[in-house]
């Protein structure tokens, strides 16, 4: 596909990514494996399709798998309180269940969302329990079951889980469970530096162009985004996870058949993996985050079609460029995005905060960037009257509510019903 070389090569070109590998699979057939710019500037090495990249949250749906595997093997039950398999973890009078933490329904804190308490310290080797100590006292943001929140401590404690029910260190366990047995000979636990020459180095993109992204310690993303990968080994993930050599096909259902919310509401998130739209084709995706590295797997499965795009750079191209070829594989074009004008850019930059979830605008040259709490950054689509689409979530509208000179208000809808509204800091 020359489409692919265009788009990823523009990416390149304006210096928004140091390097990105991308696959394309159609019908069983690769049809595009390749690596484009450099995976390490300083050492001048390029990227390829062999290239490794840290995956961020690409590693909750490995998490789920685990956990599936052992509710196949009558270890664990989705309906049981968590207190079952993590004894004397505080939840006061709330009863979190297993599948709570499996589609971010729990109501626990994120720690990731702590600010400097957790932030502080995330370069800092430290034990699974010390960091489920920063959040395990935290209140709760809601009572589990009635309302959807991205949350890493979630996936955090269901490492922990897969750790006690198996008696195995969680790295152990997706090593012999899945990564050994279906080829998978470049995914792994990532370590806290390169240790490989496939292993690609991670940047931030600023004013002053490229630079080193911050170091993080892979203790703290734990099962919840601390798995390598690159772009062959998920094509061949996925066709494992799909086809049954990962998990039955009725575990498989669960992990990309959404619950509802209490009173019925719709979700998008089922567990470790979204679903989505894009025109008339059903998706299956997950996009990752992690310092210096942004990722995004797609699958649409009545179209026999598999895009993934692993970037070494932080900013919205990963999930831009994966729909952009999902767009041109399935002939869907794209929505006519409206102009976003300089006064309304500048009414629409801020934060709008509720629950402790925070989702930030700001301005991309003469477009907005939307980055909600732990996750990547994503590009906005301007549909009209302050109503905009998310590349990263095709299945969400973000609605403005404007007063005066000023949006005040940000609201995510799902299906026309608002699932969060947050209000604007500093208003």
């Amino acid at each position: 596909m020359a489409a692919v070389d265009s788009i990823a090569n523009a990416a390149v070109s304006a210096a928004e990514v140091a390097g990105m590998s991308v696959a394309v699979e159609r019908n069983g057939r690769t049809i595009v494996a390749r690596g484009y710019g450099l995976a390490d500037r300083e050492a001048n090495v390029k990227a390829d399709s062999a290239t490794v990249y840290r995956i961020g949250s690409i590693t909750k749906q490995f998490t789920a798998a685990a956990i599936m595997k052992l509710v196949e093997e009558g270890k664990i039950k989705l309906d049981e309180p968590i207190q079952t398999y993590l004894p004397g973890y505080p939840t006061g009078t709330n009863r979190v269940l297993v599948r709570h933490l499996l589609n971010h329904t729990s109501g626990i804190r994120s720690y990731t969302s702590l600010g400097p308490r957790w932030f502080s310290r995330s370069s800092t080797d430290l034990p699974t329990d010390s960091i489920i100590a920063m959040f395990r006292d935290e209140p709760f943001d809601f009572a589990p079951g009635a309302d959807f929140r991205y949350n890493n401590s979630g996936y955090f404690l269901l490492g922990r889980i897969i750790e006690n029910v198996s008696s195995k260190p969680y790295a152990q366990f997706v090593t012999e469970r899945f990564f050994r047995p279906l080829g998978l000979g470049a995914t792994s636990y990532c370590p806290n530096e390169p240790t490989r020459p496939q292993h690609a180095m991670g940047y931030n993109r600023n004013a002053g162009g490229l630079s080193v992204a911050l170091p993080i310690s892979m203790t703290h993303p734990y099962a919840a985004g601390a798995l390598c990968s690159n772009v062959l080994d998920l094509l061949r993930w996925w066709n494992a996870l799909e086809g049954g050599k990962v998990v039955s096909a009725v575990s498989y259902k669960a992990m990309t058949r959404p619950d509802t919310l209490a009173g019925g509401r719709p979700m998008r998130y089922a567990y470790g993996l979204s679903t989505g739209d894009l025109g008339t084709h059903k998706a299956i995706a997950h996009g990752g985050g992690i310092n210096g590295f942004v990722t995004y797997l797609g699958r649409y499965p009545a179209d026999s079609l598999t895009v993934v795009v692993l970037t070494n750079t932080e900013g919205p191209v990963a999930d831009r460029s994966a729909l952009a070829i999902a767009r041109i594989a399935l002939n869907v074009p794209a929505a006519r995005a409206l102009p976003v004008s300089v006064a309304d850019r500048k009414r629409y930059v801020g934060s709008y905060t509720a629950n402790n979830f925070t989702v930030a605008i700001r301005e991309d040259g003469e477009g907005l960037i939307a980055q909600a709490t732990n996750q990547a950054p994503t590009q906005l689509t301007h549909r009209g009257n302050g109503r905009f689409t998310s590349m990263a979530a095709p299945g969400q509208v973000l609605v403005f509510q404007v007063e005066g000179d000023k949006a005040v208000r940000l609201a995510i809808e799902v299906d026309e019903k608002a699932v969060w509204t947050g209000t604007r800091e500093g208003r």
